[in-house]
């Protein structure tokens, strides 16, 4: 602290200047009194032309009370009465050392969502404790009966705040500083945790399948979260926690009954406290085998063998150890199954089910009697999509053509039947030398999944039912995805971003969820920065392969499904690409001592603490160099202004300052231009006359005695001293 200093107040210069008004050339005395004792002289000073005068100590008072009085001699000799004194303190020591006892309830290195939390801590009663974030000051509260609180008067931004204190006494000594207490502002939902797998299950129409009473649950989310799993409702008493490559796994305790059907429920909450969305699973525990396969039948070419049993479950057809067909019963308990090769011999077949949780069911056995030759089973190669982005063989895939080409081979000359789910839909004549044949639908089907099976004829005999080719018949355009969240992974700070916000990530990660499978392309400002493809629990994420320019971007994904529907575009992501810092400027120095005035860079000064002052971006730490040594941050305004006055006396001598800006990304500037100042403290010696000379004739001439007349208007002056 500097400037004027009131009666009974403590100051830490020891060499504090006086100053006075008199008559001029009147001598003044200067008297001290330490600690009520007796007052002796310490110092004399001449009255200026203009009544003014000044005086500082040579020798530093000491750390004591001191009252201070003045007596004025006059050219005659006679003295004044004392002057009133003023009395103040000198105290250079420093004051104790505040510390950080609590912020928002939350231990140092901890995480809070509580966007303006209170600080607390203990110091001297009477002391003022300056706050710093990351070393820049921040707030200055008095401490009180031996405690002091802070609260910020608007949220501050998500971050880790890295939060010391030190203490100011009345005199303006200094502390050293506390111990950094860090917490981190999160007021960020995690991202929603996704379960990838359930072990010993199967995923079917949504719905997990396992005879395994307490399966595990394993996913992905946000690295330290907790996981939470609700059962029916209700939360286990069992979490999980998210590691750090982001996977976690979590199995129920006490297990689930056996044969029943659970609504699972998870969330995650961060360090913070935030809730997570959620993710919902239904299991099923089943631990009932299956009926076996009943109603058994074979047509007289020897496929397909046809029958019931459970929905939903797998038939296996065996011929002794070798597997000749499998298939699926239907939702109303039927199933038809082609038979590779066709059973024509007499033989024994055993027929089991396995249903959706891995339950085998008992075997039944089918004999196969003795049947006539008959024609070569037929094959359909291929089915040819026409139509969209997605053309070529689509069997056993989407498309989104609904009169597809199916091509294929038989016996030549043979009359090729075609079914379609089962129903007879058409015939054709394969070619008579090659076996070839094609044939497109004259009726578009209608959307879902589709079954072509053929047969071949020749002579009154017909073969058995091809193998089964299968097309999903898809036209319906897929919904716009969603991008849930865009996260910068450069730090200072890291985590997920909201839309419009700034980031010194320029290959931000996009993540979300979309339909299993479909093909996401992701866009920026319209234009295409690459596809990604949806995975099988519905999650995506994307990382531009090269970096995002310097600017605002517009992201946005569009879906395309397997059939080669695209559907809408998303909402946009909007992200402020920011990885440069402007380089600051040092635009002056102003001496505060006496005449407040500013120092030109080279220019001289007798303030040893010289405020700096200049520009930077706005809100940026300016982190202050002299001589390539740290001495102190500050932080830019709104406007970008910023000043600085180092909190210890500079040295006599030349002294170079530069500074660098950091914004409030990270991002760290290049070095501003440098500004130098000389620091000159030294009083100079008091010059002393030593003679005057009269050079007028007439009179007086020659050398003058003090108080002599003469009639010599311009006499020579001789002194010495700087």
């Amino acid at each position: 602290m500097t400037g004027p200093v009131t009666a009974g107040d403590s100051i830490n210069d020891p060499r504090p200047v006086l100053s006075g008004t008199g008559t001029p050339n009147d001598v003044i005395t200067i008297f001290d009194s330490v600690n009520g004792g007796a007052t002796q002289q310490i110092g004399v000073v001449t009255v200026g032309a203009d009544g003014n005068w000044t005086w500082r100590p040579d020798t530093p008072l000491g750390n004591a009370q001191h009252a201070i009085t003045t007596t004025a001699t006059d050219e005659a000799g006679n003295v004044s009465v004392p002057s009133s004194d003023i009395t103040f303190t000198v105290d250079t020591t420093p004051p104790v050392t505040p510390v950080i006892t609590d912020v928002a309830g939350v231990a140092t290195g901890g995480a809070t969502d509580d966007a303006t939390p209170t600080l607390s801590g203990t110091g001297t009663t009477g002391d003022q404790v300056i706050i710093y974030n990351n070393g820049v000051e921040i707030a200055r509260v008095f401490v009180d009966a031996g405690v002091w609180t802070y609260t910020p008067d608007t949220a501050l931004p998500n971050g880790t705040l890295n939060l010391t204190a030190s203490s100011i006494d009345a005199a303006g000594n200094v502390s050293g500083t506390s111990p950094v207490y860090s917490v981190t502002i999160d007021t960020v939902a995690p991202t929603t945790p996704l379960v990838d797998s359930v072990s010993d299950s199967n995923l079917v129409g949504g719905v997990h399948y396992t005879q395994d009473t307490a399966p595990t649950l394993s996913g992905t989310g946000e690295p330290g979260a907790t996981i939470t799993v609700s059962i029916d409702n209700t939360p286990s008493t069992i979490t999980a926690v998210v590691q750090p490559d982001g996977t976690w796994t979590w199995s129920p305790d006490p297990a689930l009954a056996d044969n029943t059907s659970h609504t699972l429920v998870v969330t995650s909450t961060d360090a913070a406290g935030n809730l997570s969305g959620s993710t919902t699973i239904t299991l099923n525990v089943d631990n009932l085998p299956p009926s076996a396969p009943a109603d058994l039948a074979l047509t007289e070419q020897g496929t397909p063998l046809t029958g019931t049993g459970e929905a939903g479950s797998t038939i296996t057809v065996r011929d002794g150890t070798t597997v000749i067909g499998t298939g699926v019963v239907g939702q109303d308990g039927t199933f038809s199954i082609a038979l590779t090769p066709a059973q024509t011999n007499p033989t024994t077949l055993e027929v089991t089910a396995i249903d959706l949780a891995g339950n085998v069911s008992a075997e039944t056995p089918f004999t196969v009697v003795d049947v006539p030759d008959l024609p070569a089973i037929p094959v359909i190669a291929t089915l040819i999509d026409n139509e969209g982005p997605v053309t070529g063989d689509v069997k056993g895939r989407s498309s989104d053509d609904t009169t597809p080409t199916l091509n294929g081979t038989a016996v030549a000359g043979s009359t090729v039947t075609l079914y379609l789910d089962g129903v007879l839909l058409d015939t054709v004549v394969a070619d008579a030398t090659t076996g070839a044949w094609s044939y497109t639908p004259t009726t578009e089907l209608t959307e879902g999944l589709h079954r072509f099976e053929v047969t071949a004829t020749v002579d009154g005999q017909t073969s058995g039912l091809s193998p089964a080719a299968t097309v999903t018949i898809d036209t319906t355009a897929p919904a716009a995805p969603t991008i849930g969240a865009v996260t910068d992974d450069v730090g200072p700070g890291t985590g997920p971003l909201t839309t419009g916000q700034a980031t010194n990530d320029d290959r931000p990660t996009l993540s979300g969820t979309a339909t299993p499978g479909d093909t996401l392309s992701v866009y920026d400002n319209g234009n295409l920065l690459g596809t990604v493809v949806v995975g099988a629990t519905g999650a995506w994420s994307f990382t531009p392969p090269s970096a995002l320019s310097n600017d605002t971007h517009s992201l946005t994904v569009r879906a395309t499904d397997p059939a080669g529907n695209q559907g809408p575009e998303s909402a946009p992501f909007v992200v402020i690409v920011d990885t440069v810092s402007t380089t600051p400027v040092i635009t002056g120095a102003e001496d505060n001592v006496g005449t407040v005035v500013n120092v030109p860079s080279g220019g001289t000064t007798n303030d040893a603490t010289p405020l700096l002052s200049g520009t930077a971006e706005a809100n940026s730490t300016i982190a202050i160099f002299e001589g390539g040594t740290q001495i102190g941050t500050v932080l830019a305004n709104a406007s970008g202004a910023w000043s600085f006055t180092p909190t210890s006396p500079l040295t006599d001598g030349t002294h170079t300052f530069n500074v660098t800006a950091t914004d409030p990304l990270g991002n760290v500037s290049s070095s501003s231009n440098q500004y130098t100042v000389i620091v000159d403290t030294v009083v100079p010696d008091t010059p002393v006359l030593t003679a005057v000379t009269d050079n007028v004739p007439g009179g007086v001439n020659g050398a003058l005695t003090s108080g002599q007349v003469t009639n010599d208007s311009t006499p020579t002056l001789d002194r010495h001293g700087k």
